[in-house]
């Protein structure tokens, strides 16, 4: 505080004097302050921090040294503070306790969710998985194969017999069932990552939380698919319609069904799109999911429209006939 109040007379008497005044020199003889003023690291309290910011600008002596021994000498060869005062410790009173805080977050990457967000169309997702599905019982029947001719059969014979299965493969296409199993595949997956503990709570054979907003549908597992429960399970009804499969309205799979749904059925209303949905899968606030796609369609189909429009050219309306009245052409 003293040498902040010498400093600022100092500036005022350089300011106010009508004589012009040599450069001042104050001398400190407390190590201390020494050490906050040449400091550079520490971090002070805020009293502290003002005043050192104000004086930083003057020159900076050692303790213990006469005044006329200095003045003598030039500036540079001033004995200079033989202590370190970039090393200002906690034990200052003034000097603030330093704490580092660090965090370490690792991104865990979902390879599967990679894998079905590289498609936008669920068909193309569905024949992807399908096939992925159809070659992986292809290797594993080929393994057990050779498995069980190890045991009997010479290595020659064996390799000849494991060709002749893979060329059987080879012309091989995909069926219905195949697309089937990979669209409960896919529905398992995007269930898993929505419902897990509903999922958990099922298995165990425990009831769920009323907190979870699926509560009130009753859920069952059927296979490994949650669905809605219910007392339909006597009716003549399908499967698929007596207990539909439940999924998230916030999953990329659940965006992909909607998106075929609304070009299967050309582009049509929210309500068309709610029954044909309900016909095998059920979303807790599916009204708010089908509006979402709408839009954003919606929005793409203008775009396209507008592009049409400016690679075509103008339109011109011209006479045909009295009796099919005006035809629209289109020209370049």
């Amino acid at each position: 505080m003293t040498y902040d109040v010498i400093f600022s007379y100092a500036n005022f008497l350089t300011l106010r004097s009508e004589h012009q005044l040599r450069e001042s020199v104050f001398w400190s003889d407390s190590t201390t302050v020494l050490k906050y003023i040449g400091n550079r690291t520490s971090r002070f309290r805020t009293f502290v921090a003002n005043r050192v910011e104000t004086i930083l600008k003057l020159s900076v002596m050692s303790r213990g040294l006469k005044v006329h021994a200095s003045l003598i000498k030039p500036e540079d060869e001033w004995p200079q503070n033989p202590d370190h005062p970039d090393n200002l410790t906690t034990e200052y009173p003034e000097v603030r306790d330093v704490i580092v805080s660090a965090t370490v977050a690792e991104e865990q990457v979902d390879t599967v969710q990679q894998f079905l967000e590289n498609y936008s169309s669920w068909f193309r997702l569905r024949k992807a998985v399908a096939w992925i599905l159809k070659v992986k019982n292809i290797l594993i029947y080929l393994c057990r194969k050779r498995k069980e001719l190890e045991a009997s059969r010479p290595q020659l014979e064996i390799c000849r017999m494991i060709q002749s299965l893979k060329n059987e493969f080879r012309g091989s296409n995909l069926t219905v069932e195949d697309l089937k199993v990979a669209d409960l595949e896919i529905i398992r997956f995007s269930q898993q990552q929505k419902f897990s503990e509903e999922i958990s709570a099922l298995r165990k054979g425990d009831r769920l939380k009323k907190g979870s907003h699926i509560y009130k549908l009753n859920p069952i597992l059927q296979g490994g698919i949650l669905r809605v429960g219910g007392r339909l399970h006597k009716s003549t009804m399908p499967e698929e319609v007596k207990h539909p499969a439940i999924l998230h309205k916030n999953s990329y799979v659940t965006d992909l069904i909607l998106r075929e749904i609304h070009q299967s059925l050309g582009h049509s209303g929210r309500n068309h799109m709610l029954s044909k949905l309900q016909l095998k899968f059920w979303i807790p606030g599916a009204k708010a999911a089908i509006r979402k796609v709408i839009s954003k369609y919606m929005v793409s189909l203008d775009n396209s429209r507008w592009l049409t429009y400016l690679v075509t050219g103008s339109f011109q309306m011209i006479p045909h006939s009295p009796t099919l009245g005006l035809i629209t052409l289109a020209h370049s």
